[in-house]
């Protein structure tokens, strides 16, 4: 489950959030092309789904349609899992990776979830702003805790970027959204981000004041696990991802800006001055950042 503290945070940031933003926006472009490079393109659809004959105004590129020769019968394959594809999104915030997957698969339907109300709101206002889910059952919203939300049915894909860090039973909720799907697709900020930073708090004699963040081992290993349950097939990637700020106390206030600045009650309180005098400046955040896909069978 999410504690209360976070909600409240990322509700004081939803305004600043798009303009801060910085990393979570490009990782939710970067996450959703390596999604939409996999030779399927996307997951097959529900057994029950209702696929239409009609292609509308979006062409079809190679990605999408996958690596295999484009036969009548591939073709149309792929159009019907295009036009029946029910992807379920766990923390949506403001809409950056609800955007990018609705660009790469516009004939999805998306339900996603975010446990701020106000963050919901500034995700609405930018599908409306950039024309996205035009139809008016592409993009549902919905106020829930990411780490046990359903939709009373199960999706073709559920997806998530830099929202499942925050869940403090991750093992658990893992667990119980493969039970809900038929892929489930995560990218999420690990531990070896901010190396600089927590050695500067070590150097002298203090901890960082971060909320910790799952090991990439670890998580690969709980999603190998259930691949492994379910006859699946999982990929993964990790990289480290920089972010320029002027300073250090500017990486502070960005932290603050933007509401992910919860740490579950720890505080480096008076001493920070003595950290930031550590660091060089301009300063650069490093995230290491894991990707992980699962394709359940």
């Amino acid at each position: 489950m999410l504690e209360a503290g976070i909600a409240e945070r990322f509700s004081a940031g939803s305004l600043n959030y798009d303009n801060q933003a910085t990393v979570q926006y490009r990782m939710a472009q970067a996450f959703a092309e390596w999604l939409a490079s996999t030779p399927a393109g996307a997951a097959k659809p529900r057994p029950d789904a209702i696929a239409t004959n009609r292609l509308g105004s979006h062409a079809l590129d190679a990605n999408t349609l996958g690596s295999n020769a484009l036969d009548s019968d591939t073709v149309n394959s792929k159009i019907s899992d295009l036009q029946t594809l029910h992807i379920v999104e766990l923390g949506c915030g403001t809409g950056f990776l609800t955007q990018q997957m609705l660009a790469r698969f516009p004939y999805a339907t998306i339900d996603a979830c975010d446990v701020s109300a106000d963050m919901l709101t500034q995700c609405h206002i930018r599908n409306q702003a950039t024309k996205q889910g035009s139809r008016p059952d592409a993009i549902r919203l919905h106020q829930a805790d990411a780490a046990a939300f359903s939709t009373g049915r199960s999706s073709d894909w559920t997806v998530s970027s830099f929202c499942l860090q925050w869940i403090s039973d991750l093992r658990g909720a893992l667990q119980f959204h493969a039970q809900q799907t038929r892929r489930l697709s995560i990218c999420v900020p690990c531990s070896a981000s901010f190396t600089d930073w927590k050695d500067a708090h070590a150097s002298v004699g203090l901890q960082a004041a971060l909320w910790p963040l799952p090991r990439a081992d670890k998580l690969t290993q709980w999603m190998q696990n259930i691949a492994d349950t379910n006859n699946g097939h999982l990929r993964s990637k990790v990289m480290m991802v920089s972010e320029h700020h002027d300073s250090p106390l500017a990486f502070v206030r960005h932290f603050r800006a933007i509401g992910a600045d919860y740490t579950g009650g720890k505080s480096t309180g008076a001493a920070l001055k003595r950290v930031l005098g550590k660091l060089p400046s301009p300063y650069d955040a490093q995230y290491e950042v894991l990707m992980l896909d699962l394709v359940l069978r």
